[in-house]
């Protein structure tokens, strides 16, 4: 039950006092215009201006003006964070007063706020049904072509982000394309393209994508002059060659077309992240000194200019990533950790800060210190990733943290790290490719941290049986033939030659599978030490 419902206020049934039929607004609604004033969410005097108008608005002649001033104020409840309550108040008092007036283009607008709510409150199923089950059924009534083509594109975009790309494909080309052709509303139809286009690049058709876009939907927007769409339609067109590869044609067009686009409108927030695209291609192709140059000269002072904090310290952390790659680690290192860090911290971006920690744990390792850089994983970026539910980030930082502890010849506790912590994040996972090789390096591990003892050889026989079953479960060549081999060897020592002949049979096989000749005739040599009687 809502809000609204609780309070009664006579939203069903026109008659009931407060309702439509009624000389005064609703009193819930009215206190909830009042609380969302003072709260600064809607203009002084709006409760004011909703009790007068209502007022003035009697007698049936009137209703449907009633119905439309609720609108409005529904509307208004919905940019106030009140979606739960707007769709209530329209389809209960909005809606139903405009369908009994057989009033079709109204009820249809009202049908289309309502989806509007849906959408942005993620009930994107909900939207949809109502997109074709109400409001299609209205327009279709309607002489007018263009609102039937503005709702299906929306309908195509529902369906596109719920998988169905060739249901929204199609409408989109027979549907809506062929409207927009015949009113020759050339910017709409545009747009449509640019849709398409995306649907296409998510089909996995980028070639076709990219033709459309440089081909039609670009020149239709410069016939028009509309300056921002030729802006975003060339991001779309940067970002497909990106993906594909062409990184210097990606990095021109960002920086040559897109940012002196963003920056004659004055839309200097998109104009960051066009700057932002460019740079990372940059230091893709890495051209530091270039990058830098438009990191920290051109983007950093407008991200100050604009109080982007959180845009700064993104920034921020590529100006790092920069100083790094020049050789300035320790500079590098206390931007991360004294400003940018931070920041994302107060910003609440966990992963963010996460990301950036264990870069500087990576500067540490790189500058050669080696405590500091495992106090960083073990207080910062571990638990951050566990926090986080990150696993497959915890797991890999856990695979980190071994190979530090080997370095730093702690073989101890590089062995607990990868069979007690890193084993069982890989195993939630269920990446059991990961879990084979790391039962592997646990074993190598145990076998040089101390005595073999014949405990800990059956220990580790047994990890590596699983770990070959394991490949044999994925069929991965790689670790068949590996971990056979390391197996057949441990076999031989405690006297179980039989089955080392089967393992080292196998492993012979996949290293042939893997067209490494000299490792299938190393273990053809050792089969041949086992004796044709074994």
């Amino acid at each position: 039950m809502t809000a609204v419902e609780k309070g009664n206020t006579g939203l069903v049934g026109d008659g009931a006092p407060g309702g439509v039929d009624g000389s005064s607004f609703p009193p819930d609604l009215l206190h909830l215009a009042r609380e969302r004033t003072a709260a600064g969410k809607l203009d002084a005097g709006y409760p004011e201006h909703l009790e007068a108008a209502w007022g003035i608005l009697s007698g049936e002649e009137n209703r449907g003006k009633r119905a439309s001033l609720m609108q409005q104020f529904a509307t208004a409840l919905a940019g106030c964070g009140d979606g739960e309550v707007a769709l209530e108040v329209l389809r209960t008092r909005v809606v139903p007063v405009f369908r009994g007036s057989g009033d079709d283009r109204a009820t249809s607008v009202a049908l289309g706020i309502v989806g509007d709510i849906l959408e942005h409150h993620g009930e994107r199923e909900a939207a949809l049904a109502l997109f074709r089950g109400e409001l299609m059924p209205l327009l279709e009534r309607q002489p007018e072509a263009r609102p039937r083509a503005v709702i299906q594109g929306r309908v195509a975009g529902i369906l596109g982000y719920l998988g169905r790309s060739g249901e929204a494909l199609t409408l989109l080309r027979e549907e809506v394309l062929p409207i927009y052709e015949e009113l020759e509303l050339v910017r709409e139809r545009a747009a449509t393209l640019g849709q398409i286009a995306t649907l296409l690049q998510g089909s996995g058709q980028p070639v076709e994508a990219l033709h459309l876009l440089r081909d039609e939907a670009l020149p239709a927007f410069r016939s028009v002059g509309d300056r921002h769409a030729q802006a975003v339609i060339q991001s779309q067109m940067a970002g497909i060659l990106e993906q594909g590869g062409s990184v210097e044609e990606a990095l021109e067009l960002w920086r040559d077309e897109v940012m002196p686009a963003y920056e004659s409108l004055g839309d200097r927030r998109s104009w960051l992240v066009a700057l932002g695209r460019a740079a990372d291609l940059l230091l893709a192709l890495g051209d530091w000194e270039e990058a830098l140059v438009l990191l920290r000269e051109k983007g950093v002072p407008v991200t100050e200019a604009l109080g982007e904090r959180r845009q700064w310290a993104v920034l921020q952390s590529k100006v790092a990533h920069v100083l790094f790659r020049q050789g300035r680690g320790d500079e590098a290192l206390a931007l991360l950790r004294d400003q940018v860090a931070p920041i994302f911290a107060e910003q609440g971006e966990w992963r963010a800060r996460m990301l950036v920690l264990d870069q500087a744990a990576t500067i540490l390792l790189d500058r050669g210190r080696l405590p500091e850089a495992m106090d960083c994983y073990r207080r910062e970026v571990l638990p951050a990733a566990d926090e986080l539910g990150d696993h497959l980030f915890a797991a890999t930082t856990l695979g980190q943290m071994a190979e530090l502890s080997e370095r730093l010849g702690e073989l101890g506790e590089a062995l607990r790290l990868r069979s007690e912590e890193q084993l069982s994040r890989f195993e939630r996972l269920e990446d059991w490719g990961a879990v084979a090789h790391t039962l592997l390096l646990t074993v190598r591990l145990r076998l040089m941290s101390g005595a073999v003892t014949p405990e800990s050889l059956a220990i580790s026989q047994g990890e590596l049986r699983r770990a070959l079953e394991l490949n044999r479960k994925i069929g991965r060549l790689e670790g068949i033939a590996v971990v056979g081999d390391f197996l057949g060897r441990l076999l031989v020592l405690t006297g179980g030659s039989r089955e080392a002949r089967e393992v080292w049979g196998e492993a012979q096989a996949a290293f042939r599978g893997l067209h490494r000749e000299e490792d299938a005739g190393r273990i053809a040599t050792q089969l041949a030490s086992l004796g044709a009687g074994a």
